[in-house]
This record gives structure tokens, C-alpha cells and sequence, in this order.
């Protein structure tokens, strides 16, 4: 038979039926002391040993996120897509400057380099589609204004042209990362007010 739940009022009847009985895990407790450790009132940090001291408490390392890395989520469907339109195997076969974590800035004419790389790819449109997210993301957006330089498929710095970042770039790049986390904030505002208290 169906198990019955009640939620905020109602009857809610979950309809499956459990085709084998699986025993519960037995969980033991650790055991519990009825001594109470003793407790320092009024202890003078200084006066205790460093070694005690750091084995006492140690401070939290805070750790910071580098904004010029993906989303998880989002990097994985963008090399989903693209080793789709390339025809390839695996994300493995993907050029290095996809698959590594930290975003670098690409070089003017990159898609026409993926192209001649993988010759035997799909379709133009769909590889077109999977690289959009890619380069409108904030990771990208942010290596465009930090860095000085452009990269080829395999990482390697590119000069002249095609590889320079000139003060425009920058100065667009400023623009569009301004805008998009203004919208960001917007929604995060609208999302926040729309929550009953």
C-alpha cells in the first residue's frame, strides 16, 4: 500500500510499493563520557605555548574563488556542445585552451583555428552556439581586462594583431562586465523582494 504524509494540511499519498525490505544501517553512536572535561577560566593566551596555542585554535584559511574560472555546470554543457559540433569523442580532444580551468583572453580569428583544426566538424551554426556562452561568460569578460595578451588553441601567447589586447578592449570589456553584474544585482534584488518574509 501507498505511505500517506501529511503536508502544511493536506493529505498526500505517495503510491509505490516497496518491492524488497532493506534493513537500516545500524549506526553506533560514539561513546559518551559523563566526565566533564575541565574548563581554563581566565587562561592568558600569551603565557601558553605557541604549540598549544595553534593546537588549541587554529585560524580559518578563507578561501577565495578565482572569478576567472567557469561554473562547473556551465563549462561542462560548453564542451558538451562543442565536442557535438566537432564531432569528436571526448571533451579530452578539445584544444587545451577550452579544457583548462583558469580563462585566458583568445586570439582574434580563434573559431577560424578551431575550423582548420577539425576539419571533419558538423555544423558551423551549432559550433557558433556552443562558443557564444563561452565568450559573453564573466570569466571571460574579466581575462579580456586583467591580461595583456591573447592565446592560440594550445596556449601559447600570440603577438602582433591578432594577439594584443588594445585599450578599447579593455575599456569594452569594463562596459559589458558593468552591465551584466548591474543586471545581476537587479535580479538578485527583484528575486529577494519577491520572497515573503
Amino acid at each position: 500500500m501507498g505511505q500517506t504524509t501529511k503536508l502544511r494540511g493536506k493529505k498526500l499519498t505517495l503510491g509505490f510499493k516497496s518491492q524488497t525490505s532493506v534493513p537500516a544501517p545500524k549506526v553506533s553512536a560514539p561513546p559518551v563520557s559523563n566526565v566533564a572535561e575541565p574548563v581554563a577560566k581566565n587562561v592568558n593566551r600569551e603565557s601558553v605555548s605557541d604549540s598549544a596555542a595553534d593546537h588549541d585554535r587554529k585560524p580559518a584559511k578563507k578561501t577565495f574563488r578565482d572569478y576567472r574560472t567557469m561554473r562547473g555546470d556551465l563549462k561542462d554543457r560548453i564542451l558538451t556542445n562543442m565536442v557535438n559540433a566537432l564531432a569528436l569523442d571526448e571533451t579530452g580532444q578539445l584544444p587545451v585552451f577550452f579544457r583548462q580551468d583558469r580563462i585566458m583572453p583568445a586570439k582574434i580569428g580563434l573559431f577560424h583555428d578551431l575550423i582548420q583544426r577539425f576539419p571533419n566538424f558538423n555544423d558551423r551554426k551549432a559550433l557558433k552556439a556552443a562558443l557564444v556562452p563561452f565568450f559573453r561568460d564573466l570569466a571571460y569578460i574579466r581575462s579580456i581586462i586583467e591580461e595583456e595578451q591573447r592565446f592560440d588553441l594550445d596556449l601559447n601567447p600570440v603577438e602582433g594583431e591578432l594577439g594584443e589586447i588594445t585599450q578599447s578592449h579593455k575599456e569594452d570589456a569594463r562596459k559589458e562586465l558593468d552591465f551584466k553584474l548591474k543586471n545581476i544585482k537587479k535580479r538578485m534584488q527583484k528575486k529577494n523582494s519577491a520572497v515573503p518574509d
